[in-house]
């Protein structure tokens, strides 16, 4: 930030440690809004994806523009607005695709906290609906999204919220955010209590690995459980998780 005016800049580094961009690098976008939240996803033409929040009408926003490998800004001088102008968001995450695309999963204030998604091309077009789609159409408080993105294929977790209960849900998407699975989701686990912080890894035979913190209903502690999830959609292990770490 210099001058009243806040800047997304980018620059390239070598692997001997020199710049490669131009002077201080390359400004990816440059307004009076306050800007945070980068980050960078390398897509499969030697470029990367750019993304931040802006905040536009006390809204904060998510944005991108593609960097090429020679500099040069894919998406020309104004960014593409990813998330909704009217919602505010909390978090987001961004995926590379092996696809020449950008996945982005956001968390935002609506009625309640809601979970949308995305996919940007190279060329800056969005891939789904304007402003992205849901994760689940349930009553409830969606937080903490964590995705594994391989083979043209998505899986996405979250936290779906009840009655001040949690519980792991995880859906699996094609590239053009159509829904593999039971709409809206499958529960991780059927135990009562909460669980919640999960967190998602694929293997190499097509299966993803979720770990979670879990307070079962017969303990107050918060133990480490974990489920392999198949790529039908069905649990591996244990009905309820593994126990990984269990201590008082």
């Amino acid at each position: 930030k210099s001058g009243g005016e806040s800047s997304v800049i980018c620059q390239k580094v070598s692997a001997d440690g020199r710049l490669l961009f131009p002077g201080s690098g390359i400004k990816v976008h440059n307004s009076k809004n306050r800007k945070g939240l980068t980050s960078v996803v390398e897509d499969d033409s030697s470029g990367v994806f750019v993304l931040w929040t802006e905040l536009i009408n006390n809204k904060m926003i998510v944005h991108s523009n593609r960097v090429d490998a020679n500099g040069k800004l894919s998406f020309g001088k104004k960014p593409v607005a990813i998330s909704s102008p009217n919602l505010n968001v909390l978090k987001y995450s961004a995926y590379e695709t092996g696809d020449d695309k950008v996945y982005v999963v956001w968390q935002m204030h609506k009625e309640d906290t809601d979970v949308y998604h995305q996919m940007i091309g190279s060329n800056g077009k969005i891939s789904w609906k304007e402003n992205g789609i849901p994760v689940t159409r349930r009553a409830s408080d969606i937080t903490n999204p964590q995705a594994y993105v391989n083979d043209n294929q998505i899986y996405l977790t979250w936290t779906d919220e009840v009655k001040k209960v949690k519980d792991i849900f995880i859906q699996k998407y094609d590239f053009n955010g159509k829904e593999i699975w039971k709409r809206d989701g499958i529960k991780v686990t059927n135990i009562r209590g909460e669980q919640f912080g999960q967190k998602i890894k694929g293997d190499d035979k097509g299966n993803v690995i979720i770990a979670w913190i879990d307070r079962r209903i017969d303990s107050l502690s918060g133990n480490v459980y974990l489920q392999k999830i198949s790529p039908a959609g069905e649990t591996e292990w244990t009905e309820n998780g593994i126990a990984a770490g269990t201590y008082s």
